[in-house]
């Protein structure tokens, strides 16, 4: 699923370890991730599709690291602020396959374990994408949870599919 892949890769464009908060970093390596996403896309109608987040994928070094976009909240959260919203929407674009995207709202939460092998983060985001002359919005959410399960060196695993893709499709095709 490329929006869970969306979701990890936001931390490491958009966070930072802010002076005085204290955010233990996640170990490299295998995470087991489960979750879920939910995305609408409106073109005309709406169609909204969820799917379950349930795979492993490979955190390499630097992929989850400190940087400045982290923000105390409660309860041990931290909220996520974009630092480089340029470099978030290309992602994006590349994860649900609309180069047209324009990113509007985005908000996310992260909270790692102290011994940084487990981690919760829940994200929105919404925006529109052109598509021959139509436009196209959607909306996302989702709320994955990481468990370090063993070292690894390896790249990110693939994704094969986006709630978001598969909304925007089906809204467009629905007009």
């Amino acid at each position: 699923m490329r929006l869970p892949r969306a979701t990890i890769l936001v931390v490491s464009i958009a966070i930072a370890t802010p002076a005085g908060a204290q955010l233990a970093q996640p170990v490299e390596g295998v995470w087991h991730l489960t979750g879920h996403v939910v995305a609408t896309g409106c073109a005309g109608r709406c169609v909204t599709r969820r799917e379950t987040v349930d795979q492993e994928v490979v955190i390499a070094n630097g992929q989850l690291s400190g940087a400045e976009g982290l923000v105390p909240g409660r309860g041990g959260w931290f909220k996520i602020r974009v630092v480089d919203r340029a470099r978030l929407r290309d992602l994006l674009r590349g994860c649900i396959g609309y180069s047209s995207l324009r990113l509007g709202r985005f908000s996310g939460r992260l909270r790692v374990a102290v011994d940084g092998r487990s981690f919760d983060e829940i994200v929105r985001v919404a925006g529109s994408v052109s598509v021959l002359g139509r436009t196209a919005t959607f909306s996302a959410r989702g709320r994955v949870h990481g468990d370090w399960v063993r070292d690894a060196a390896a790249p990110f695993a693939p994704f094969t599919t986006a709630a978001v893709a598969r909304a925007l499709d089906a809204a467009l095709a629905a007009e």
